[in-house]
């Protein structure tokens, strides 16, 4: 039996997502620090196409994109790390370590993969810093089933 296990891929892109979860932290007066936008989807349609060599041979994968804009001018934000849980279980800390620039776009490429072809559910929290104050934005994702 193969255990679940997310996979990460970094792109940096410019681009928006439809039909996304989307938050935007407040914008402070005078640009003083970045004011990120996140935008992930809230479900994920069932797919047999492998993306990555990891989920060749697993028939059941699930793949989308994260993407965090900085809104306000303000370069230095750091897109650090990823937790997430699957259906309720624990995954690896996603390491990312990334300096998003002045009005930067930054996209993260998602893919599970897994043995049961049925609904899942993700629960995502992503961490930024800047100048040592931690945020995070937190989502859930649901991996629709196979049709």
């Amino acid at each position: 039996m193969r255990r679940a296990f997310p996979l990460l891929v970094l792109v940096v892109a410019i681009g928006s997502l439809a039909a996304c979860h989307s938050s935007t932290s407040p914008s402070t007066s005078g640009n003083t620090a970045p004011s990120p936008s996140y935008a992930e989807p809230s479900q994920v349609a069932w797919s047999a196409t492998a993306t990555t060599a990891a989920c060749t041979g697993v028939a059941n994968n699930w793949n989308w994109t994260i993407t965090i804009k900085e809104n306000a001018g303000v370069g230095g934000l750091s897109v650090d790390y990823l937790d997430a849980t699957i259906d309720g279980a624990a995954q690896p800390r996603l390491s990312i370590a990334s300096i998003l620039p002045a009005n930067g776009t930054f996209t993260l490429s998602r893919v599970v993969c897994l043995s049961s072809s049925a609904q899942h559910t993700v629960a995502e929290s992503l961490f930024t810093s800047y100048k040592g104050q931690i945020s995070t934005d937190s989502t859930v994702i649901t991996l629709q089933a196979k049709p």
